[in-house]
């Protein structure tokens, strides 16, 4: 999935689905469904999980993306809401909210929910990377760069990160006086 071979991940998950019918091998399948713009299975998977896991913010989290997916960025956003206030969020929740808020380009959640996974671990390189995604559309590309650097220092291998800083230097600067 991380490569964006969605279809290929999707079908190695329907195979040990048949082994493993868990939330861990179900969510990655509803996530490749969207992504592969397979609304209405990803919708009834969905359907399915959110009845098991009412309190978990990993149903809402999917709900936002399935909502961003079909262009309902509100519906969406009422989603990102409901996982933010479901659980007591830790980080992992965090940067999920994170990913989401940055995929419906709502920019200010995104940077609302790294900071804060940055305030309970300072040292992690995918919030660090997200949150230079979100300031980058902020306009504060500054920051941005900070960001991305310092995700680098801490997960050198991480090749979308090196994508995202340079996407920066790529990003219009303010002309001075």
């Amino acid at each position: 999935m991380s490569w964006g071979r969605v279809n290929e991940a999707l079908g190695i998950f329907r195979r040990l689905l048949k082994k493993d019918d868990s939330f861990s091998v179900r969510v990655p399948i509803i996530k490749c469904l969207i992504h592969t713009n397979r609304l209405d299975e990803a919708e009834a998977e969905l359907e399915n999980i959110a009845l098991v896991l009412p309190r978990s913010a990993t149903p809402n989290l999917l709900w936002a993306m399935l909502h961003g997916a079909r262009g309902n960025l509100e519906l969406a956003e009422a989603c990102l809401d409901k996982a933010k206030d479901a659980t007591v969020p830790n980080d992992e929740v965090l940067l999920q909210l994170g990913m989401v808020a940055l995929r419906l380009q709502r920019w200010e959640k995104a940077k609302m929910f790294f900071d804060r996974a940055l305030d309970n671990d300072p040292l992690l390189a995918v919030a660090h990377d997200g949150l230079g995604q979100a300031l980058l559309q902020l306009g504060r590309i500054d920051e941005s760069v900070s960001h991305h650097m310092r995700a680098v220092q801490l997960l050198y291998t991480s090749a979308w990160t090196h994508q995202h800083l340079g996407d920066e230097h790529a990003a219009p600067r303010p002309r001075r006086a």
